[in-house]
This record gives C-alpha cells, sequence and structure tokens, in this order.
C-alpha cells in the first residue's frame, strides 16, 4: 500500500500514487493502520479500497476476497438491470446462465441486457429412439 502510492520506481505506483492515490497520514504508521483495521481482518482477505479512485484511509477499506478484489476495479463493467449493478459473471451466476451465453447476447448480439437476462435458453429436444 504505501510503496505503490509513494515508490516510483515501482511498476504499480502509475496505477495507484500516479493517479494521486494516497496513503492517509494516520495510516504512514502502521500502528495506526493495525488498530483501524485488525478487528475485522479474516485470513485469506486482501486489503480493498472501496473507492477504487479514493485514498487508503479507513473509511474507504475493507477485507476482501480475491473474487471481490477482481471485481472492484477501474476496468471492471458493471451492468444495470432493475436498480442493480453487477458484472455479467454475477448475473449469469444469479439467474443461472452459462457466462459465456450471455456474454454473446450481450456483446456478439447486442441484445439490451434486459433481454440477455430474461430471455430463457431454447434448447434442441432430439427425439431418442
Amino acid at each position: 500500500m504505501k510503496t505503490r502510492c509513494s515508490n516510483i520506481n515501482t511498476n504499480n505506483y502509475k496505477d495507484y500514487g500516479g493517479r494521486g492515490i494516497k496513503v492517509s497520514y494516520e495510516w504512514k504508521n502502521f500502528k495506526n493502520f493495525y488498530e483501524d483495521m485488525y478487528l475485522s481482518y479474516i485470513e485469506g482477505l486482501t486489503l480493498d479500497r472501496i473507492d477504487n479512485n479514493g485514498n487508503y484511509e479507513k473509511s474507504n477499506c475493507r477485507w476482501v476476497d480475491k473474487k471481490m478484489q477482481a471485481e472492484n476495479r477501474r476496468n471492471t463493467h458493471l451492468f444495470e438491470f432493475n436498480g442493480i449493478k453487477n458484472t455479467l459473471t454475477n448475473w449469469a451466476n444469479l439467474i443461472g446462465l452459462n457466462r459465456s451465453t450471455l456474454s454473446m447476447r450481450v456483446y456478439v448480439y447486442n441484445w439490451k441486457l434486459e433481454k440477455a437476462l430474461t430471455t430463457p435458453i431454447k434448447r434442441n429436444n432430439f427425439v431418442k429412439h
């Protein structure tokens, strides 16, 4: 966290400090970070910024699993339906549709999200003899 935001010689700096993301003054002292975050920590989770354009500070950080971390990226495309924003993968899981089927409907066939989510799959019914 501190290196990403302050060390210009690292690969990640351009995506953090280079974009103006900072570590709060209080968290520059590890004791303060620890006191703010240790009670909510569960082994296997990673530190995540709720607003990934925001700073590393108590009000903007949480512990999440790798899946949630991957979904909270600047390049993650969220799709809104009925007031709920979600990734295509999550929408597919929620409605029981194959992710690739949903992706084809949206990106290849250019269906509106509502149609892509609500159109049942046509099944081929082969008669066995």
